[in-house]
């Protein structure tokens, strides 16, 4: 996760973004953005995808931690890749289901207000 909070910092100045911008186009505080970057605590997957939103980049230039070092650490990387995905689509699969959630109260309560009003009007 180093890296990947190392990169964060090194496009953020290469763009010449102050922390307070990315915070708050991150939707979070300037506090809890600093500590990502001095590595008090690590970014969700999520923000990792905003913040390559943000610095306009690819996922995959955040994530990559590749380097010409043996085939072992290439394979190794790829399972933390991998693993990374299953984490992500598990995350993403919690939201739908969050939101399903979300919808199916909606309705239940958009129905009882129809109700309700029928029974006024009648």
């Amino acid at each position: 996760m180093n890296e990947i909070i190392k990169r964060i910092r090194d496009l953020r100045v290469k763009k010449g973004f102050k922390q307070e911008y990315v915070a708050r186009k991150a939707k979070m505080s300037q506090s809890n953005y600093s500590q990502i970057e001095t590595g008090k605590i690590e970014p969700t997957i999520s923000q990792i995808m905003i913040f390559a939103k943000i610095f306009e980049v690819p996922l995959d230039k955040l994530l990559d931690t590749r380097s010409n070092e043996t085939a072992h650490n290439s394979e190794m990387e790829g399972a933390n890749e991998k693993e990374f995905l299953r984490n992500l689509l598990a995350e993403r699969e919690n939201q739908i289901n969050f939101l399903r959630a979300e919808i199916a109260g909606l309705q239940l309560l958009m129905m009882k207000l129809v109700n309700e009003r029928v029974k006024n009007n009648n």
